[in-house]
């Protein structure tokens, strides 16, 4: 794979490529490790049924499904390809996360200052649960819509090259 000549007949040139093939993928793998052990520990040590909790359950279970995913297509794409692809999905990701602490940070607001109102309103505990995991996905997808238009619209051209 790698001659030592100085011959540029005998340079084979896929070496740097393949470097940066590993350094792209390689922090997926420990990015999946730790994220089973984080839903792993956060599964086990509390109750996921509460509509915080599930929320920042749900904040772990996207950057998860986001890393498979960036896994799986790094098999099937050029490197090229591949780094656009995964930049999308972990701004995605990202969107996610921070909407998810603003719901969480609006939850804990109204169960403090609101808890009798807002249990009388939505007196179920899974359907507040449910309201939560919904609203941080309404919001993720309204607020990253204007950002990704902006992106798509600026960079057609560097998908297609």
């Amino acid at each position: 794979m790698f001659n030592n000549s100085t011959s540029s007949d005998t340079y084979n040139n896929d070496y740097p490529i393949y470097a940066l093939q590993i350094i792209c993928v390689l922090p997926e793998y420990l990015n999946l490790f730790f994220l089973f052990c984080g839903l792993y520990g956060m599964y086990q040590g509390i109750e996921i049924a509460h509509p915080l909790y599930a929320v920042l359950f749900l904040n772990l279970i996207v950057p998860l499904v986001a890393t498979i995913l960036d896994i799986i297509v790094y098999f099937f794409i050029s490197s090229m390809r591949y780094i656009i692809f995964s930049n999308i999905i972990n701004a995605v990701s990202l969107f996610f996360h921070c909407t998810s602490w603003c719901v969480t940070s609006g939850l804990r607001f109204v169960y403090i200052i609101y808890g009798d109102w807002f249990n009388n309103f939505i007196p179920n505990q899974n359907h507040q649960c449910a309201t939560a995991i919904i609203l941080s996905c309404v919001l993720t997808a309204i607020l990253s819509i204007p950002t990704f238009a902006v992106l798509i619209g600026y960079g057609k051209h560097i998908i297609h090259t």
